[in-house]
């Protein structure tokens, strides 16, 4: 599923158009699912040049060129104010740094609270997963989780940080997920 909500099959040369349409049909809920989820969260690049998304809510973009620091980010009131109108390189270059500062910091504030340790973080741009656990105990983390409300960023987190213990998704790691996150289904629907 590509973020323009196109369906693209890449398939063996030698599968018949029966089989790819036999796949195709098996995923169709699936399907429908991706779609109606990319129509409901656009890509970072399409964000208006004003606007931003962080923890499912929209935020403002405001240039004041009296401000005191570079950047005032002002959840309460959902303004990020700027000195200055960003570039888009520069709009997405923040983000990410923003996202890897309030990623790492949520990670190690929910691995201390629930007695969890890992190796390293890391914070990049996945095209087809929001967080791995590598079985060296690495996390990484996909900086586009910054978009997503809290409940399913922690629920991304905790997923990940439970790799540590449980390397599979048997009944002992799907046990422990309910009991570290209530919302954890709705979460998953909303990824």
């Amino acid at each position: 599923m590509r973020e323009d909500c196109c369906v693209e099959a890449i398939v063996p040369l030698q599968c018949t158009d029966a089989q790819v349409e036999a796949i195709v049909d098996a995923k169709s809920k699936w399907i429908e699912r991706a779609q109606s989820y990319f129509r409901l969260h656009p890509a970072t690049t399409n964000d208006p040049p004003n606007l931003l998304i962080f923890f499912g809510e929209t935020f403002t973009v405001v240039s004041e060129p009296s401000l005191a620091r570079g950047i005032d980010f002002d959840e309460e009131k959902r303004v990020v104010r700027t000195r200055s109108m960003w570039s888009n390189e520069t709009r997405a270059e923040w983000q990410r740094t923003f996202a890897r500062d309030f990623l790492r910091e949520r990670t190690k504030a929910l691995a201390d609270a629930h007695g969890f340790s890992f190796n390293r973080l890391y914070v990049l741009n996945q095209k087809t997963v929001w967080g791995n656990c590598s079985k060296k105990r690495n996390i990484s983390l996909n900086w586009q989780l910054i978009r997503a409300p809290r409940f399913v960023i922690d629920y991304v987190i905790l997923h990940e940080l439970l790799h540590t213990r449980f390397m599979s998704h048997g009944q002992p790691f799907w046990r422990s997920v309910s009991r570290l996150s209530e919302r954890y289904k709705e979460a998953i629907d909303w990824l």
